[in-house]
């Protein structure tokens, strides 16, 4: 049932817009990243490194659809499109929170010792403050999401 003519809460338009937002960032990175693409499909010599790159390039090209049909679909008010969105955010909090805290104290330590973040990679663990930094970013990215589709799904 298509719901479009109901009034949603303002929160809920932002949030639809954020998905819609997702998609466009999604299609920058991949339009930074074609140009790579074509050349490594140039490059591939078997079948399997075609399959290889294929296989990248849908993963990258996929967000670009997904997310704008996502925000069409929460202007539905399918509860299927809120519990997909849900694992979706959850799955960006699993894959990235660690790997976004490494970061936070590779850059920190580069910048404390005036070192390349190369050099800097391999040498550091992240502490409590570079995954308070994580969780802060993830909170207002992932988390807030989250507890915005699961309201809509019991309330709306």
């Amino acid at each position: 049932m298509v719901a479009f003519t109901t009034q949603w809460p303002a929160w809920y338009l932002v949030l639809a817009a954020y998905c819609v937002y997702q998609g466009v960032s999604a299609f920058r990175h991949f339009r930074t990243l074609k140009p790579h693409i074509d050349s490594a499909r140039a490059g591939a010599t078997t079948p399997h490194e075609r399959g290889q790159v294929a296989g990248y390039q849908l993963r990258i090209l996929l967000p670009v659809v997904a997310w704008p049909i996502a925000a069409f679909g929460l202007l539905t008010g399918a509860n299927l499109i809120r519990a997909v969105l849900i694992i979706a955010f959850a799955w960006s909090v699993r894959t990235g929170f660690r790997d976004y805290a490494l970061g936070v104290a590779t850059g920190r330590k580069a910048a404390e010792l005036a070192a390349a973040p190369e050099y800097v990679a391999g040498r550091v663990q992240p502490g409590r403050t570079e995954y308070a930094i994580a969780m802060a970013y993830f909170g207002v990215t992932c988390l807030l999401p989250i507890a915005g589709l699961l309201y809509a799904i019991w309330q709306l």
